[in-house]
């Protein structure tokens, strides 16, 4: 189960929610938290900036003195009025409304003023803290003033003439700031694993639904034997990923098919072509030892024998060449030819076996076509082409072989004025021992296996062969081949 693919899909599908999920989460927490201090703050501050407009520092009647010796202002005494009919005192009790307190101190760390709900506690402030208040800069403090009792608080330094003269701590409970953001932690706590939850339970039900197909890919797959070719894939849905591999697939299976199909038919000519003259040598030799015979009815019997042995050497030979070339071991030696040497060459050795039926053979070669590829391949591709239009030709028939440059291509024609072949038969005419006329073909040395060479050779040197033909008026054979492979 945990190596399935549907395990690995869910685990990793959980992974990354959960990592999203997490990430959001805390995202969410602080960005909240945030956003209530920051809320916190601007109110502390807007309270502390509010007790400092109210001081009074330059009036001559001083309600309250406090010495300043020793704090760097260079003067003996500064003055700060808090007159009793000012509004500063009932601004400080008003601040107990919003659930704050405030707190002012000196140069010297006394405590000079505060609000009420202080009570007798007062605010402490370390020597560093004070010194940077002291060096006009403000900051904001989290502290606990008892336990579970946690309060955000500004020291403000308030400043005349580019000193400091006073202190202004303004704090507040962070009593419901806590709450709300326990309440968010909570709600985070119980909705992120519920949602993970019920993910993972989605997540198997979707991997199920996705992987339903695969499944069936793989039930399929498994009817499919050397027995059983014609099973194939339905396709719901042809337009997403597994649809095109159910496509896939069963354009896969029908090339299975056809080349079992070929296979079977393959080894069923084959047998039939290695047993026809085996059958021969078989009857005509027993037919020999049945008696005694003269001298020229042995040799007669020996010639017949003779040929039977050299079609079976050429079936033999044509197969494993074909052989060779499925497994990929022919290899091709590239080489610059001379094609119209090699054509002039090929034709003067087939002009004997021509001979014999009276076959004339014409030509029309340009002169130096120099093509890269193979030349004993080529030749080959010559002699088949050559003696298949020798083979089913007529009595005093005629061959042309033209040879000429067309573009990037060697243009080589090969037309005879033999007995042709049905427009039904010629897009088999390729296929391994394929015979227009069986019986015809057998008679004249075929194996089928001629024209299966030709394309081969033809293919594998990227080029193209076609061919034109009509029952008892000739055919033409039509290649072209790279000038540079």
């Amino acid at each position: 189960m945990f190596k399935s693919i549907k395990f690995k899909l869910v685990l990793w599908y959980f992974i990354i929610l959960t990592i999203i999920l997490a990430a959001f989460s805390f995202f969410l927490y602080f960005s909240y938290r945030y956003s209530l201090y920051s809320r916190v703050d601007a109110s502390l501050q807007s309270r502390a900036e509010t007790v400092a407009g109210l001081i009074d520092i330059e009036k001559p009647d001083l309600i309250l003195q406090f010495n300043v010796t020793g704090t760097g202002l260079n003067i003996d005494q500064i003055g700060i009025n808090f007159p009793p009919a000012s509004n500063l005192y009932p601004f400080i009790e008003q601040a107990r409304i919003y659930g704050q307190f405030i707190q002012i101190i000196d140069s010297r760390g006394k405590v000079v003023a505060k609000s009420s709900n202080l009570g007798s506690r007062e605010i402490y402030l370390n020597k560093d803290l004070f010194k940077i208040a002291l060096g006009g800069h403000f900051f904001f403090q989290t502290l606990k003033l008892e336990e579970n009792t946690s309060v955000r608080l500004l020291t403000y330094p308030v400043i005349w003439k580019d000193k400091v003269i006073c202190i202004i701590q303004v704090g507040t409970l962070l009593n419901e700031l806590q709450t709300s953001l326990e309440k968010l932690s909570l709600g985070l706590l119980v909705t992120v694993p519920t949602t993970l939850l019920l993910a993972l339970l989605g997540g198997f039900v979707m991997a199920g639904k996705v992987l339903k197909p695969i499944e069936e890919i793989n039930m399929t797959a498994k009817k499919i034997t050397g027995e059983n070719l014609t099973q194939r894939l339905e396709v719901k849905n042809p337009h997403d990923e597994i649809g095109s591999l159910q496509k896939t697939l069963n354009q896969m299976f029908d090339r299975l098919e056809n080349a079992f199909s070929m296979q079977k038919r393959f080894t069923a000519d084959a047998s039939h072509e290695l047993r026809t003259p085996l059958t021969v040598l078989k009857g005509e030799i027993e037919v020999a030892l049945k008696k005694t015979r003269r001298p020229e009815e042995y040799r007669d019997i020996l010639e017949s024998n003779l040929e039977e042995v050299d079609r079976l050497t050429k079936i033999i030979k044509d197969l494993l060449f074909l052989a060779r070339t499925d497994n990929g071991k022919d290899f091709l030696s590239i080489q610059n030819i001379n094609l119209s040497h090699l054509c002039k060459e090929t034709i003067k050795y087939m002009e004997l076996l021509a001979s014999e039926k009276k076959i004339h053979i014409s030509t029309r070669i340009d002169e130096e076509l120099i093509i890269q590829g193979d030349p004993d391949k080529i030749k080959q591709l010559l002699l088949n082409l050559l003696e298949n239009g020798i083979k089913y030709n007529k009595e005093n028939g005629k061959i042309t072989l033209s040879l000429h440059k067309n573009e990037r291509y060697a243009e080589l024609k090969i037309s005879d004025t033999g007995i042709g072949i049905s427009s039904e038969d010629i897009p088999y005419i390729f296929e391994r021992f394929y015979r227009v006329d069986k019986a015809r073909s057998r008679e004249m040395g075929g194996s089928g296996l001629g024209l299966s060479i030709v394309k081969w050779i033809v293919e594998v040197h990227q080029g193209e062969i076609e061919v034109e033909s009509r029952p008892g008026e000739g055919s033409t054979f039509k290649v072209l081949l790279p000038i540079n492979v």
